[in-house]
């Protein structure tokens, strides 16, 4: 889980908890040492603040405008 936690961004990681892609391969991963079946994320804590990026933040807010503004004129 550290693994996929680390090479993905928030966004990515909501997506992969949603449709369960983790807890198929928790049971992939420990299947070899006691089969595991049904196994789901329940609850997870954010240890480490992400870090701000006014870059990213600015893109969003460019893009949302843009899609405003085209909303709008058409």
């Amino acid at each position: 889980m550290t693994n996929q936690a680390t090479s993905c961004d928030l966004k990515e990681l909501v997506r992969k908890f949603i449709p369960e892609i983790i807890g198929k391969e928790i049971e992939k991963a420990t299947s070899s040492i006691y089969p595991l079946q049904n196994v789901f994320v329940r609850k997870v804590k954010i240890l480490k603040a992400p870090k701000f990026d006014l870059g990213k933040l600015m893109e969003v807010i460019f893009k949302i405008l843009f899609i405003f503004l085209l909303y709008q004129t058409s």
